[in-house]
């Protein structure tokens, strides 16, 4: 027969694991939170909308442009871009463009910036001032 105390110390583990696996998951996971989110009309008949993302570290813009053919018609989606900011060093920040469109294609693209600023103050001095011209 098994005895009580391998059962309550099995039972014990088990609970153990349970709570450091809830707690790595918590801590590892990025939580996201809504910075910015605009409109904008770069051009007669076009419309820009935005949503930005910080977690402490990086900065997740989704940028979507929509358009108008006729003067009675719908907005149709034009296309997307993403924009990632993130802290690499003191220095540095790295920078991921992806645009995607159903009439142009594809196009990814990453560069760094030598800048002291963190990655949600370089987005809204320098990328949220072009966000309304459109890309």
């Amino acid at each position: 027969m098994i005895n009580r105390r391998y059962i309550v110390g099995i039972i014990l583990a088990l609970v153990m694991v349970c709570a450091v696996v809830s707690i790595v998951d918590t801590a590892s996971a990025a939580k996201y939170k809504k910075i910015d989110s605009g409109k904008a009309y770069p051009d007669k008949g076009m419309v820009a909308k935005w949503n930005t993302y910080y977690n402490g570290k990086t900065v997740k813009t989704n940028y979507y442009m929509y358009a108008k053919f006729s003067s009675k018609g719908k907005y149709m989606y034009v296309g997307k871009m993403n924009i990632a900011l993130t802290k690499t060093t003191k220095t540095k920040i790295k920078a991921v463009v992806s645009v995607s469109s159903p009439y142009y294609g594809s196009y990814k693209d990453s560069g760094y910036e030598k800048t002291s600023r963190t990655a949600k103050s370089y987005y809204f001095k320098y990328v949220k001032p072009s966000l309304k011209y459109g890309f």
